[in-house]
Parts: C-alpha cells; structure tokens; sequence
C-alpha cells in the first residue's frame, strides 16, 4: 500500500513539493479538510526526491493482474466502509446538535440581557420609531411617495445602510412603486412576490432595488411577522447556530429566513420583530466583526 501523499514540482534549476492528506481526487482538492505543508528548500524537496526514487526502483511494475486483485479486497471493504461512514455522520450530526442547543440558549441569554440595559431599551424603541418613518415617507397602500420622500428614505441608517443604492434610481420612481404594490399582493406566494421583484429580467425588477431595500418593504408591511433580511441579522444568527439554509433563489431564502426570525423571536420572549433587529446588529458589530 502506498498512502502519503507528496508532490514534487520540478522547475529548471528549482523544486517546490507538497506534503500532506489531500488524494489526487475531487474530494482531496474542492471539499475535504486537508492538511498539507509547503516546502521550497532544495534541500527538502531534494531529499523528498531521493526518497520517491528509492520506492520507485525497488517496487514492482503495476501490472492488470495486481489491479484486478486490489479491486477484489478492495469491493470486499465497501460494506464496513460505508458503515463506519453512517456512525461517524451520526455522532458528527449529535455533537453539532448539542453544540446547536447549547449556543441557543447562549443567544436567548445575551438578547434578554440586552434588552434589560438601558442601550437594548432605547435602541429597540429606535427600531419601532424609524420603521414609522418609513412608513411616513413610503405611503402603503398606495405607495404615492415623492422623489423626495424617496431620497429622505434612502438616507435612514437603522435595518441596514443604503448608502450604496444609486440615487438615480428616482429616475425609476413609477416601476418602483409597481414593484412595491406587487410586493404588497399577499395572494401570490411571498417567494415568488421577492424573486419577480429582486432577480434580473423578471417582471417587476427594477435596477438598484435588491433584498436590503425589498425587505424592508416587507417588514413595513408585516412588521409583526417580516423581518429585514441583511448581513449583520443572518451572520448573528447564524453564529448562534439557527439553521438558515441558502436556498437556490432569493425569495426562499428569506421565506427559511423569515421561520428562523420567528424562532428567535419567540425563544427570547419578545413580541416586537422590528426590536429584535437591534440586538442582532449589537452583536454583529461587537463580538463577530472584532
């Protein structure tokens, strides 16, 4: 058997080589956790070439014959193999549960704390009062907001900065609001409402109106049961071990977001899902971008 695996890549005049677990194998390169050690001394990758050339000229030539004989043992160990593949995921799936449960209870922990302090207080009444603002500015159900009205919104802080959505988006005022009004139709699957709005070429996309400013919309909309969905929310709960799986379109990825909020927000005791993102963005610029 020969199992370790060096590579020695041969420049004119110099070497590097390659020590380490990967297989020549999809596996070995693109998805596996591998280890490996780099060496350009010509001393090392001299001697890893005396050592390969020893082996080489002393084994025997792979012939049909012993192929055939490895496959044979080797289909003979596929059932244990297998196995002991089911009993390592299992164990892997309980220690990760139970990692799970216990960081949970850590995050319910930290966000009651937060919101006894007198910052959790004050920042999570900012939330209730921005997002009557936004209200203010956007005009459900009808969405009649100004050019005006649409640049003040563009510059509020809380649920996620727009300081990079492109001020020219006014120049789109009128397919805005029709993505807005489409946006508010709870008879067509709150999936497909995202996906016809956020993704390129579908009906009611507009340029420069991405998840940030979609969700926030929603939320407006159903502050009790949308949250917004930006980068500071999902890193912190997912950190926190909530399952947010990364679905093959936008829309369903809020919609598991959406369900995993709504845990969140039930296990801490809170009633309000706008507050809620106050303790998120707390944590995400405190303890994760540290």
């Amino acid at each position: 058997m020969f199992h370790p695996k060096v590579w020695v890549i041969e420049h004119e005049g110099s070497a590097d080589a390659i020590v380490g677990s990967a297989n020549l194998s999809f596996g070995g390169f693109a998805s596996n956790t591998e280890c490996s050690g780099y060496f350009s001394d010509p001393e090392i990758t001299e001697s890893l070439r005396n050592w390969f050339d020893s082996i080489w000229t002393t084994s025997a030539p792979l012939t049909v014959e012993l192929c055939g004989a490895y496959r044979n043992q080797y289909e003979k160990t596929v059932q244990a193999r297998d196995h002991a593949k089911k009993v390592i995921v299992s164990a892997s799936d309980e220690l990760t549960s139970m990692q799970c449960d216990w960081m949970r209870q850590e995050a319910i922990d930290l966000t009651k704390k937060y919101f006894s302090s007198n910052a959790g207080i004050t920042e999570a009444r900012a939330r209730i009062d921005t997002m009557a603002v936004i209200r203010q500015l956007l005009k459900p159900p009808t969405f009649a907001f100004t050019k005006a009205d649409w640049l003040q919104f563009l510059t509020i802080p809380e649920f996620g900065s727009m300081k990079r959505i492109r001020k020219d988006t006014m120049q789109h005022l009128p397919g805005i609001k029709k993505a807005f009004l489409h946006l508010a139709d709870d008879s067509i699957p709150l999936a497909t409402r995202m996906n016809e709005v956020i993704n390129k070429g579908r009906p009611y996309h507009v340029f420069g109106i991405g998840r940030n400013i979609v969700t926030k919309v929603l939320a407006m909309l159903h502050p009790k049961k949308m949250p917004v969905y930006n980068q500071p929310v999902e890193e912190t709960l997912r950190s926190f071990g909530y399952k947010i799986d990364r679905e093959a379109t936008t829309g369903a990825a809020y919609v598991a977001f959406c369900n995993a909020m709504d845990s969140f927000v039930k296990e801490c005791g809170q009633s309000e899902m706008l507050s809620i993102d106050a303790f998120f963005e707390h944590y995400f610029h405190t303890k994760l971008k540290k």
